[in-house]
């Protein structure tokens, strides 16, 4: 009877856990992040801004993304002890948890009892979603009732297989881009319907024709593999986008050279003349980090108006903290 009793306990215990760990299924998309005694971080640490969500799946695989149309690496493997998450090699605190947010501290060198350990809060993305407002860029077309949205944080399709289209895309063209002619820029729109289909493929920038051709390859393979985007509850139509660029490897060294000037410049306080080198580096190698940096020299600078602009350029380039500081020095 002992024996029985125990083993009823224990399956109790595993099942406990189990109901425990259904509580982080779904996506989670970090909003904030602070010391773990209150202090913000500066605007110079992207983690304070940059689009992180993380996907929780059954029974214990993660993913962690940092843009929003993408699955994200992994999967990691997650666990839950008492209050402590790991996933992959780090621990986290779980000081928090409802059906809507999370609240983690993260593990220093020195345990979580360090001032220094950084707290995550997390949201769940439905909620994420439902308060970000609507823009007007945010609509490509309305014919009556039919609406096609830009894809977005608030409203994009999801991919069906674990790797994404990224990552299909990319194993395709492997090495394509070295041949001539050649373009360092890449961009294509799709519309993925509410069918959940794939459709109205337009390559506004091509490479080569080799790349090209394999891009076509891999959307026509993967036409109905997308999840129907949803917004307000209701499927819709969204426009998704690919873009990618590359840089030779003579003019990536010139680009490299510039950018540790700059960013020499810019620790000592100088920032015009971490401008100045940053300028130089884009004209070799346009990154979405280096504009932001950009922004960070203009704002000490007391130039708004150009940080703004070089946020723009970053977040077109899906530098994701570039979202957040816009949200605090432009309207």
């Amino acid at each position: 009877m002992k024996f029985y009793s125990t083993l009823l306990m224990l399956l109790l215990c595993l099942t406990s856990m189990a109901q425990d760990n259904t509580k982080f299924y779904g996506n989670w998309v970090r909003t904030r992040v602070t010391y773990k005694d209150g202090r913000e971080l500066t605007d110079d640490n992207t983690q304070k801004y940059e689009y992180l969500r993380y996907n929780f799946t059954a029974p214990d695989k993660a993913y962690l993304a940092y843009k929003y149309d993408y699955r994200g690496s992994g999967p990691y493997n997650y666990s839950i002890n008492g209050k402590i998450l790991q996933l992959g090699a780090s621990h986290l605190l779980i000081e928090k948890i409802t059906k809507d947010s999370i609240i983690m501290v993260q593990e220093s060198n020195y345990g979580f009892d360090s001032p220094d350990c950084l707290r995550f809060y997390f949201t769940s993305e439905p909620v994420y979603q439902k308060a970000i407002p609507l823009r007007k860029d945010d609509l490509i077309s309305v014919h009556g009732t039919d609406t096609i949205y830009r894809a977005s944080e608030k409203i994009y399709a999801g991919f069906i297989d674990n790797s994404g289209f990224r990552t299909m895309v990319s194993d395709a063209v492997r090495g394509l881009q070295a041949q001539t002619p050649i373009n360092d820029h890449f961009l294509a729109t799709f519309i993925i319907n509410k069918q959940g289909e794939a459709d109205s493929l337009h390559i506004i920038k091509g490479i080569n024709a080799d790349y090209d051709k394999q891009f076509i390859r891999v959307f026509n393979k993967a036409k109905k593999r997308w999840i129907p985007a949803v917004y307000n509850g209701k499927v819709v139509s969204v426009q998704m986008k690919q873009e990618v660029y590359f840089t030779p490897i003579e003019k990536y060294s010139v680009y490299q050279r510039y950018l540790n000037l700059g960013n020499d410049a810019m620790y000592k306080g100088d920032y015009t003349l971490a401008l100045f080198n940053f300028n130089k580096a884009l004209k070799n190698y346009a990154q979405g980090d280096l504009y932001y940096k950009m922004a960070l020299c203009q704002i000490m600078l007391g130039n708004i108006n150009e940080a703004c602009d070089s946020m723009l350029k970053s977040e077109a380039l899906d530098y994701t903290a570039a979202t957040g500081l816009m949200r605090k020095y432009c309207r």
